[in-house]
């Protein structure tokens, strides 16, 4: 319909409803003489004057500020999901920061296993290796010396 019918039949309707003569900032939808349609914010006052109860109607036309709240509202929607983007980031990051914290823990254990187990197989070896020598030349007591540290 009309976008003006609705505000037009509220003005010559006026006198019979009085109580609609405080209107403050309502939007609504006018009509330019050339056809085109467009947002106004619409007032409605009345004022006494001389005797008589007079009705002030302002309409201002808001197409600019409606403009900017359209590109504003895809602005923060654009924001919002390059947020969300970077928040999906950061935890993917954090996600293998955590698992690369994990792999770092797991290195140092296994560094310390090896280590660990290391230490008496050199120790055996070295005994083995005496053992052998000890075997070539004969010396069987000195040989079971040390089979008795390796039981230990």
């Amino acid at each position: 319909g009309n976008p003006n019918s609705t505000t037009l039949t509220l003005l010559r309707d006026l006198p019979k409803h009085k109580e609609l003569a405080e209107i403050s900032a309502v939007e609504t939808m006018a009509r330019r003489s050339d056809g085109s349609v467009f947002p106004v914010l619409f007032s409605l006052t009345t004022f006494p004057w001389h005797g008589e109860l007079y009705f002030l109607a302002t309409l201002i036309d808001i197409s600019k500020r409606k403009k900017a709240e359209q590109s504003l509202q895809l602005i923060n929607q654009e924001l919002a999901q390059r947020v969300e983007e970077r928040t999906q980031a950061l935890r993917q990051a954090q996600e293998q920061l955590i698992e690369s914290s994990k792999m770092a823990a797991l290195g140092r254990m296994s560094s310390a296993i090896t280590h660990e187990l290391n230490q008496p197989l050199t120790g055996l070896r070295t005994l083995l290796t005496t053992n052998e020598l000890l075997a070539e030349r004969g010396e069987t007591a000195m040989m079971k010396a040390n089979n008795v540290l390796v039981q230990k």
